[in-house]
């Protein structure tokens, strides 16, 4: 794996990410749609901890975005939807969402503008927002993705619980060393 300073935009894979055929048919449709209707956004969760090194199953597909961008997108993938737009609340995350199947695979919009994730206690809200200006921007199969910073998926990830959040972390972190060794 080659990386360039990863303080900048745009960092420089040298390493095939492999993905399930259902998760890149998503994943490629999915960013076409973002990219026609000019929608920033950032993949986030499960699929951006596999860009950088991650190797467990991929539940979903998830992206963040502003909330005044869902009703351009909800014209378009309304077939797909299966839950919201609308604002989901449980014991870890309070967030506004849009749920799409898209070919059998989940994807999940949420607003980047405001999220609540409780702490590992459940004792309280932490909020985060997202600056969907500043992602790792990485070419993939002939196009380039928008990927939460490593930094920050960590930020969020170590108040959920779970091996598969532990293994994300995990390699979140071996990736970062790498990457300021460089």
């Amino acid at each position: 794996m080659k990386q360039k300073n990863l303080k900048t935009k745009t960092v420089t894979y040298e390493r095939l990410i492999s993905l399930p055929f259902k998760v890149r048919r998503a994943l490629k449709w999915v960013i076409k749609i973002l990219r026609d209707q000019k929608v920033p956004y950032q993949i986030s969760g499960g699929l951006c901890a596999r860009f950088y090194g991650a190797t467990r199953r991929i539940n979903d597909i998830d992206i963040d975005i502003r909330k005044i961008d869902f009703p351009c997108l909800q014209a378009i993938i309304l077939p797909y939807v299966i839950f919201g737009p609308d604002q989901y609340i449980d014991k870890k995350w309070n967030v506004f969402i849009m749920i799409l199947k898209y070919q059998d695979q989940l994807i999940e919009f949420t607003s980047g503008d405001f999220s609540e994730i409780s702490n590992t206690d459940r004792t309280k809200w932490l909020v985060f927002r997202y600056d969907l200006q500043d992602v790792n921007i990485i070419p993939w199969e002939g196009t380039t993705i928008n990927l939460m910073r490593p930094e920050k998926i960590l930020r969020y990830k170590k108040h959920l619980d779970g091996k598969k959040q532990k293994e994300d972390i995990k390699a979140i972190k071996h990736f970062i060393s790498l990457t300021r060794k460089r």
